[in-house]
């Protein structure tokens, strides 16, 4: 009887052992870590809280440059007040163009808005000793002789002239003959670009320029000043 009863119990507790073990290697349920919990709540979240929208900025408009004083390019010259471009017209009693002047006359056309170059000399009985030259443009809508027209850009030289041989003249900051350096700068400031200076002539060149629109040039003599100047709009 009792060898009877050892046969069946080991014949049970393997099967007893081996279902323990099942259970035990069993994985036990894990909660969900809180940052994976913190990450769906996010997402949850992220459709309702979209940014407010941001206003954009209007970007203002640079503001324009004012012309410095000389950029008027007004003057007086022999009394007459003249502002470039000026009609011929209003030079033409004391100044002609060189009849000698084999490229262009007074009766030469010009279309709507040609310009000639700037070298048609100009002489005067009463101002015989000045080198002078001018550049004509047509600002009407026709064609026009150029007696008619007007002038864009005019140069005056009186390095040969004597003081009583010489127009009067004021530039803008009333400058004349004759002015110095030293008044040139304290009237429109330093030049655009550095002076030049003739080591052989003993003169600088003077050149101030507007957004490559009017353009100023003086010649300054060691002795005499102020003996030439040049005025220029490409507008």
């Amino acid at each position: 009887m009792k060898r009877s009863l050892l046969i069946i119990l080991f014949t049970v507790l393997p099967f007893l052992m081996t279902g323990c073990q099942k259970e035990a290697a069993a994985p036990l349920p894990q909660e969900e870590t809180s940052s994976e919990a913190a990450g769906e709540e996010s997402a949850a979240r992220a459709p309702e809280e979209e940014a407010a929208p941001q206003e954009e900025e209007t970007p203002k408009a640079p503001a324009e440059e004012e012309p410095p004083a000389w950029a008027s390019l007004s003057f007086v010259l022999d009394e007459e007040s003249l502002t470039l471009p000026f009609a011929y017209s209003q030079i033409s009693d004391s100044w002609k163009i060189d009849p000698e002047f084999e490229e262009v006359s007074e009766d030469t056309v010009l279309a709507p808005g040609e310009r000639t170059n700037d070298g048609i000399p100009l002489i005067s009985e009463k101002w015989g000793s000045m080198l002078v030259s001018a550049g004509f443009v047509n600002e009407s809508e026709e064609e026009k002789p150029l007696s008619q027209c007007s002038i864009w850009i005019l140069a005056l030289d009186a390095t040969w002239a004597e003081e009583e041989e010489r127009p009067a003249l004021s530039l803008p900051g009333e400058i004349s003959w004759g002015a110095d350096e030293g008044a040139l700068k304290e009237a429109y400031g330093e030049p655009s670009v550095e002076p030049f200076y003739s080591e052989s002539m003993y003169y600088s060149s003077y050149s101030y320029s507007w957004q490559y629109l009017r353009e100023m040039e003086l010649v300054v003599y060691d002795e005499q000043g102020l003996t030439a100047f040049t005025l220029k709009t490409s507008e």
